[in-house]
């Protein structure tokens, strides 16, 4: 039996204590890290493009790419996709992954702006595939296949430009020295 009261007693309790606090912090850092990192491998994936092709990793071998993870429903997501249409000439190949339905996809696809490929993944493979766990997500792949990056939330406009290029109104502006 630990006497509590004793100074040993109180040691263990407070060792326990920051132990655990530890642990939680560590739990909620790594629940709210995207499952993928720089360097990491693409997974093999296969999705259905909303004009009824098969979009697979294969088919971004050798090339640049940017994975947009987003829902048709999600206010961020549209805001965050309205600043990305602004893009000039991006230099990698981009693919919108919709969580949506394909109708819903569909609909939002062609009200929007033609980025990219847009592709629906309603059933959530891909999503689980790639570990999202927030929308928007960013994940840009290099030629050889691997993880360049990865954003997540507010952060994904601003990445997008820094590593897909193009510019947008609020880049343009402030490189004249002005904000809008």
């Amino acid at each position: 039996m630990i006497n509590l009261t004793s100074r040993a007693g109180s040691s263990l309790i407070l060792s326990f204590v920051v132990t655990v606090a530890i642990g939680g912090l560590v739990f909620l850092h790594l629940r709210n890290r995207p499952a993928l990192a720089s360097g990491d491998p693409c997974p093999a994936f296969r999705l259905h493009t909303v004009d009824g092709r098969w979009l697979t990793r294969d088919d971004l071998a050798g090339k640049d790419a940017a994975l947009l993870f987003l829902h048709p429903s999600c206010r961020v997501c549209r805001s965050t996709l309205s600043r990305l249409c602004t893009a000039n000439k991006p230099k990698a190949r981009v693919i919108l992954v919709s969580l949506a339905d394909d109708s819903l996809t569909e609909a939002y696809a062609k009200s929007v702006c033609s980025l990219g490929t847009w592709t629906c993944g309603e059933d959530g493979a891909a999503w689980r595939l790639f570990g999202i766990r927030a929308i928007p997500t960013l994940v840009v792949l290099r030629p050889d296949g691997r993880v360049e990056h990865v954003s997540v939330g507010s952060n994904v406009s601003s990445d997008f430009f820094k590593y897909i290029g193009g510019h947008d109104e609020i880049t343009r502006t402030a490189s004249r020295g002005r904000m809008p």
